[in-house]
């Protein structure tokens, strides 16, 4: 009898190995399978709906032949975002190269707005264009151009060039200047009003 009791506690110690292992195997494979989805989720996540995560938050962001611009973001479009310090600045978000401390949260596709989505950056200067405040636009070899909006195309501006403490009428206007949108990294909107 002893020799049948040690026997089998043996094989109940073997057993009870053998479930331990393959436990442990279980969680390690579950939690190779959780790390794999959070990444494939991860994958689908953009950089717009982080940026929509964070309106109302102050941000640094490194533009394009610019350096930093900070302050707080108001909105994001299709493919641009607004940041407010002592002025407005639309960014083009393909002069967009790095945001600091950006928060890891994310907005769903589905928690954006119809408009918001696909409202792009010509539509914004447009109504700059419409409201015929003067602009200060930079571009992302760090130059920069000043005047008013004139036309708005698909893929370009015409600025009136003049200075900012100027109205665009002819006599101050000294050139005209055709802007390819995508040589633009910003454009700082001065407040509106001419006397």
């Amino acid at each position: 009898m002893v020799l049948g009791t040690v026997v089998g506690m043996r094989w109940q110690e073997l057993f009870a190995d053998l479930e331990a292992e393959a436990s442990s195997l279980q969680r390690l494979d579950e939690g190779r399978e959780i790390a794999d989805r959070t990444r494939g989720e991860l994958a689908q996540v953009g950089l717009l709906n982080r940026l929509r995560a964070s309106v109302g938050g102050r941000l640094t962001v490194r533009v394009a032949g610019t350096g930093e611009l900070t302050g707080r973001l108001e909105r994001v479009g299709a493919d641009w975002i607004l940041i407010t310090s002592t002025d407005e600045v639309v960014i083009a978000l393909s002069a967009l190269m790095a945001v600091a401390d950006l928060s890891s949260a994310a907005v769903s596709d589905s928690g954006v707005g119809v408009i918001a989505s696909r409202l792009r950056l010509t539509s914004v200067l447009r109504a700059v264009a419409r409201d015929r405040s003067a602009v200060r636009i930079t571009m992302v070899d760090g130059s920069g151009l000043v005047g008013t909006l004139d036309r708005v195309g698909a893929d370009f501006v015409d600025l009136a060039v003049h200075s900012l403490e100027e109205a665009p009428r002819p006599q101050h206007v000294r050139s005209r200047a055709t802007v390819a949108l995508a040589s633009m990294a910003f454009l700082r909107r001065q407040p509106p009003g001419w006397d």
